[in-house]
């Protein structure tokens, strides 16, 4: 199922191999997954907290920040930006 198109998302997260993720990142996951915010290759959030995009970064998921206001696009784990 595609992800809801919607100009309001905030974070972009990849998902990965479910058979690589370790039991803790998989809790972490499944417990925001809906199917209106994935479509098995990324995920997608509206609202993340501070501390959900702390846990993302420690967990270690590759997700992209979308500012609205500046239209960029920043790497979530290598620190680079992509400008769209």
């Amino acid at each position: 199922m595609p992800v809801r198109d919607n100009a309001d998302v905030k974070l972009i997260i990849r998902i990965t191999d479910a058979e690589q993720m370790r039991d803790q990142v998989k809790r972490f996951m499944n417990k925001r997954l809906r199917p209106d915010n994935n479509d098995g290759d990324i995920w997608v959030l509206q609202s993340p907290t501070v501390v959900e995009i702390a846990a993302l970064k420690s967990l270690g998921f590759e997700f992209f920040q979308k500012n609205s206001h500046t239209q960029k696009i920043a790497l979530g784990l290598c620190g680079g930006q992509l400008n769209f």
